[in-house]
This record gives structure tokens, C-alpha cells and sequence, in this order.
């Protein structure tokens, strides 16, 4: 029997060897010389996906349909990713080999079913590109809400044998195996002034992981900060760590050069190289074979602003 990970409930996103790259570059290769996908989906290219609410790990609400689609789930209908945890009504879809889960997800913070489509709220809409592939629209809108609570909207790619590939040998991959790069290609916009006092609104390039001894780390890399609520320390431009505190280690650091609102980029980070760097912040276990990779996710965050992000191409290839 294959291995298994703790089961799918939605991961907080808090957030490198990072570069944006023109988005007329070619993406990283899935396969070949420069490495292997450990995504079932890259892209995304298949509309089998669900829509969560971060802490309880269900739909915001049942009967919308935009939140469970299954109708190319048949693209990744593989042996491999069967689980009954994602039976109906929790994903209701029956593969040719048995239930399977979703191949990647939306990911919510702080919304609930009410708001999906309303501002204040949030809205996310896949579309189709020539190229076959999709395009993932976040929208995160906060700037009417009454509060100056953190929200969040996110694509994830998450769990071993569900969204993430597994080594040969069964096991889940880890930082250790080689360099994980996670790249993807973006636009965003901001659509409101800030009405808070944190001007937050942040688009990150998150990566979840266990250590060996079970703590949950998170490294967390800023790419669009228009109101510059970041304050960068130091070569490695950490933002923000939690001191490892509460069961695991998470750091925010700045890109070097950040994303610009309305045009589109490339993005790049090198997780492997960037967990290496901060050791010390992630309570001095640099990258090791026996860590986890449990989510790779593209997150919007607000307080009191509306942020759009469109991202495609998405892919997290290993490099030996």
C-alpha cells in the first residue's frame, strides 16, 4: 500500500531565489535534462478541481457549480491518485479505478459561500487558452468589508498523490531530492485605494512542507506589494517569521524584482536554494530528503483592497 499524508483540509498560505522572467520565455521544461514535474496537472490544463474554505476543508457552499468541477477530470483519471476520502459529497467523482480527489483547488480565507461573486467577496473564474492550458482568475475584494480582517484567495496544488506527484519509490517528495522550482506566469491589478491601516495586498508564491519530526513549515515569497507593507531586513529580505512558533516555521521574504500591475511576467522561485538560505529561520534544518511536500500554492492576501491576479502555466519541476 502507497504511502499517505494527512488528509485534504485547506493549508494556510503565509509565504528565494527568485527571478520574474519576460512572459515571452519559454516555461521550465516538465521533463528532460532540466528535471521532472511533480505536478499531475501543470498548468492547470484540467477543469477537475474544488473550491475550499481554508480551515474546514469544504466547499463555501454546496449547490454552487463553480465550486466542484469534474468535467475533465478524465485527464488525470489515473490509478495512482485514487482516495476515498474525496467521495461524495466532499468531491463526488467516480474514476474508471475508483474516487478521486480534485487535481488542484481553490483556496478561500476568510470568505464564505454568501460572498462568492459580490464585493466585498470573492470571485474565481477559469477560462481556456489557445494553447490548451487554463488561465485562473483571483479575484479578492476586501476593500468594502467593515473590517480590516486578512482574506485570501489562492490556487493549490496539494497532497501527495492528489495534486503532487510521488518519487518512484512511493514516498512523498521532499527539498532534498533536488532543486524545486516553482514557475508560473501572472498579471495582476489592484482595484481599490487601501482603506486600512496595513496596506496589504500581496501576491505570493507559497511552498508547504513537513519536517522529519512532523512540524509544518512555510516559505512564503512576495511578488506584488503595491502598497509597500512589506518591510525587507537584511540580504535575504525577510519580511516576517513567526519565530517557529506553534508546530512549525514560516517566513516571508520580498522578490528582487517585483511584479508590475497590468503587465504580465514570468515567475521563478527556487525553493530548494531558499530554504537552504534561511536554515536558521526554519529552525536550522536546511533542505533534507525526509521532509514532506504537501502544497505548492499561488496566494492573494488583503486588508481593505481588491486584488486581481491571473495566473497559467503553473508548474513545480525537480531537478536532481
Amino acid at each position: 500500500m502507497r504511502p499517505r499524508t494527512p488528509r485534504r483540509t485547506a493549508l494556510r498560505a503565509v509565504t528565494a531565489a527568485v527571478t520574474l522572467l519576460a512572459a515571452t520565455l519559454p516555461a521550465v521544461p516538465a521533463d528532460g535534462a532540466a528535471g521532472s514535474s511533480i505536478l499531475f496537472d501543470p498548468g492547470p490544463r484540467a477543469r477537475c478541481f474544488s473550491t475550499l474554505r481554508e480551515f474546514d476543508g469544504v466547499a463555501p457552499t454546496a449547490d454552487r457549480n463553480n465550486h466542484h468541477s469534474k468535467e475533465s477530470c478524465g485527464q488525470v483519471d489515473l490509478p495512482d491518485r485514487v482516495d476515498g476520502h474525496c467521495a461524495a459529497p466532499a468531491f463526488p467523482y467516480q474514476g474508471a479505478t475508483g474516487p478521486q480527489c480534485p487535481v488542484w483547488d481553490f483556496v478561500t480565507v476568510n470568505w464564505n459561500g454568501d460572498d462568492f461573486g459580490r464585493r466585498p467577496g470573492y470571485t474565481t473564474a477559469v477560462t481556456g487558452l489557445p494553447s490548451g492550458g487554463l488561465a485562473l482568475t483571483l479575484d479578492n475584494n476586501s476593500a468594502g468589508s467593515r473590517d480590516c480582517a486578512l482574506r485570501e484567495t489562492s490556487l493549490s496544488y496539494q497532497y501527495p498523490s492528489d495534486s503532487l506527484r510521488r518519487r518512484p519509490d512511493g514516498g512523498a517528495y521532499g527539498l532534498g531530492d533536488g532543486h524545486l522550482r516553482v514557475s508560473y506566469t501572472a498579471r495582476v491589478e489592484l482595484r481599490s485605494d487601501f482603506r486600512c491601516a496595513e496596506h496589504r495586498a500581496l501576491l505570493t508564491t507559497d511552498l508547504v512542507y513537513l519536517q522529519p519530526d512532523g512540524r509544518k513549515n512555510v516559505i512564503s515569497v512576495i511578488a506584488y506589494d503595491p502598497g509597500a507593507s512589506a518591510n525587507p531586513i537584511g540580504p535575504d529580505r525577510v519580511t516576517w517569521d513567526n519565530h517557529c512558533t506553534g508546530g512549525g516555521c514560516r517566513v516571508m521574504v520580498l522578490a528582487g524584482q517585483p511584479l508590475i500591475a497590468g503587465e504580465e511576467a514570468r515567475i521563478a522561485v527556487d525553493f530548494t536554494d531558499l530554504a537552504q538560505r534561511l536554515r536558521e529561520r526554519l529552525g536550522g534544518q536546511g533542505p533534507t530528503r525526509d521532509s514532506r511536500l504537501i502544497a505548492v500554492q499561488i496566494v492573494t492576501s488583503t486588508r481593505g483592497a481588491d486584488l486581481r491576479a491571473t495566473v497559467s502555466g503553473v508548474d513545480a519541476v525537480m531537478t536532481p
